[in-house]
């Protein structure tokens, strides 16, 4: 298993290689690309820092992400642990169980996911970290 470390986070995975195409940090593609911009909103560029996902879970992982920031932005949620729900909740009712969801400003983690089914984004001050096991 190699296990990379992305600001403070380590990631490992069975299989995954530690470089990618479009990988500038040692892990899955960068945030080039449709998903990965802010738009018109007026929401911090997303910037993924590691992503072993297809493209159509890419795509509802950043959604989910962007929703969540806004909703803690407008303080709908007071709490990072309800961004976390929020994104877990949705990756396991798109993906299937069982996800792990890690949010807040400042954290340390290391994991082991399964191959493919690793995210691990910020959106201004919120850090995501989103991992299948399980």
């Amino acid at each position: 298993m190699n296990m990379k470390e992305i600001d403070g986070v380590a990631i490992g995975g069975g299989g995954v290689s530690g470089s990618g195409p479009g990988s500038s940090n040692g892990g899955g593609p960068s945030a080039s690309g449709p998903n990965a911009g802010s738009g018109s909103s007026g929401i911090p560029e997303c910037e993924v820092h590691y992503c072993d996902l297809s493209e159509d879970v890419r795509s509802i992982a950043l959604q989910q992400s962007r929703q969540a920031f806004q909703a803690k932005e407008r303080s709908d949620y007071l709490y990072w642990q309800q961004c976390a729900q929020q994104i877990k909740t949705e990756l396991d009712k798109a993906v299937g169980p069982t996800w792990h969801v890690i949010v807040g400003a400042s954290f340390g983690a290391f994991v082991a996911h399964e191959v493919g089914h690793c995210f691990y984004a910020s959106i201004g001050q919120m850090k995501v970290l989103a991992y299948k096991h399980g």
